[in-house]
């Protein structure tokens, strides 16, 4: 057999001689210009692994030992440069003029999977100018961070920490309830619970977050255990005994009813809906309807409202994303957390939601609520009730015209800006802006205690129309995209 054709398995077309010639050769060019460099050090990595690849077992090493052997770096730096070759996303040599072209910046970021690289190419956060503490950061950014009971502890506090009470009025409610399987706070209105198994049952106060951030340099905090009437947390360095209240708790979570909602798509709408009928809540305790965003089901939709007696915003989903058999107000601090925890759960988690509405019967009374679980996390919030509904369709129906999709008309960027000045101007007293359209010239004008603002503008296509708003209610839509002003202002997003 020809030494040429095999040895020990491996094909061998160059002597270690002339492999380290080649090798060196394609070193010399990262002295060059940087895309040269980042050109040339991928060059010099294949031809090291392409010498890996041929020569026989154990002449490997002496290709950088040997008298006639590489002379530009070791063997150890040349492990290196194989790794970096090894990543798709650093020998694709589109992205040659986007690296850094230093050979050890390129080696830190080997580490990270090539389709994660790539979109970090694409996106810029790798780019030319990279050092090499920031591609340390980077990486060391992307590292699964282990996390013990302590902080693992501190994150589910965290997540239920919205729904400890802050009156004091009924001290339970401000207290995290350990329940022996969840942790859970409530404070009458809302409730949030994650899972959490401790071998006893008590509520410890809210203090007890802030005491653990405190003392989180201890990583070696114990599982929690209690003597009697105390909760105690034991560490190597921290040591803490804090006051405990019975497991009297006021509040039972309800068991889900239906399934999930199945995929992200299908609670996403409900969620942009809830998150725009937010900006038109009030905090008028005389009407339920001003606390709350109000679903009313409508043959196969449903329709979301909130009013603050200024405003009214109105929003529409199909039956089959939002399930409800009749009209519900849902808290405005439930429908907050449940855009918290929505957003939380990430694009790959978006799909493992549910929320419902329902009844049962607690000491023989008809509780109705609403129930929204996003991932393991569950989150409660009693219905406000009413004897006297607002006639929401009717009112939406006497400053909505009809047909007013046609005459919708973009809205200007420069109105925003605009706005932005008479908001400043009339916020201290709530004051009206007057806003005019003649002949397709927007005119604004605020004044207040003998200060005045006057702005113009042109706006084409928009109808000639007077009317008295404030300003800063107009900023609470920075979604709406299309605009109409008949007796109001009326803003809208798409449809």
């Amino acid at each position: 057999m020809s030494p040429k054709r095999k040895l020990n398995g491996r094909r061998n077309t160059l002597t270690i001689a002339q492999h380290a010639r080649r090798i060196d050769a394609a070193w010399k060019v990262t002295e060059d210009a940087d895309e040269q460099k980042v050109r040339a050090i991928i060059e010099t990595g294949r031809r090291v692994q392409k010498a890996r690849d041929q020569l026989p077992y154990g002449k490997y090493g002496q290709l950088f030992t040997a008298a006639n052997g590489v002379k530009s770096f070791d063997q150890d730096k040349a492990e290196r440069l194989r790794k970096i070759v090894a990543n798709p996303a650093l020998t694709n040599s589109a992205h040659a003029r986007k690296l850094p072209a230093s050979w050890y910046v390129l080696f830190i970021l080997s580490a990270i999977p090539a389709p994660r690289l790539d979109q970090m190419i694409a996106d810029g956060v790798v780019h030319r100018d990279l050092e090499r503490s920031d591609a340390e950061r980077l990486v060391a950014s992307l590292q699964p961070k282990p996390r013990g009971y302590l902080q693992d502890f501190i994150a589910r506090l965290e997540q239920v920490e919205p729904a400890v009470a802050i009156n004091r009025l009924i001290p339970l409610l401000t207290h995290f309830w350990l329940t022996g399987d969840k942790l859970v706070a409530c404070n009458g209105n809302i409730a949030l619970a994650v899972p959490f198994t401790t071998k006893f049952r008590g509520a410890v106060p809210a203090k007890l977050l802030p005491l653990l951030k405190a003392a989180s340099f201890d990583r070696d905090i114990k599982p929690l255990a209690h003597n009697h009437d105390h909760l105690l947390i034991d560490g190597d360095r921290v040591r803490m005994k804090l006051g405990m209240l019975p497991p009297k708790f006021l509040h039972v979570m309800p068991a889900r009813q239906r399934n999930s909602n199945g995929n992200a798509s299908a609670m996403a709408a409900p969620i942009a809906a809830i998150e725009h009928c937010l900006i038109s809540v009030g905090t008028d305790t005389s009407r339920s309807e001003h606390l709350g965003i109000t679903l009313e089901p409508e043959n196969d939709r449903v329709m979301l409202y909130a009013t603050d007696e200024a405003t009214i915003a109105r929003a529409c989903v199909q039956r089959d994303g939002l399930a409800l058999a009749e009209r519900a107000i849902i808290p405005a601090a439930f429908c907050q957390q449940m855009l918290r925890l929505y957003a939380d759960l990430g694009p790959a988690h978006k799909g493992d939601v549910n929320f419902e509405v329902s009844s049962r019967h607690v000491s023989g009374q008809r509780e109705r609520y609403a129930l929204f679980t996003a991932g393991e996390v569950s989150l409660y919030g009693r219905l406000l009730e009413t004897r006297t509904p607002l006639a929401f369709p009717a009112h939406v129906r006497a400053y909505l015209p009809a047909g007013y999709r046609s005459r919708l008309i973009e809205i200007p960027a420069r109105l925003r800006t605009t706005l932005d000045l008479h908001r400043v101007f009339d916020q201290p007293k709530r004051s009206l802006t007057t806003l005019t359209v003649r002949s397709g010239e927007l005119h604004l004008w605020s004044k207040l205690d003998g200060d005045e603002i006057e702005q113009m503008l042109a706006l084409p296509g928009h109808a000639d129309v007077a009317v008295r708003v404030e300003a800063q209610l107009l900023q609470r839509a920075p979604h709406c995209t299309h605009m109409i002003t008949p007796r109001s202002i009326v803003m809208t997003q798409g449809d």
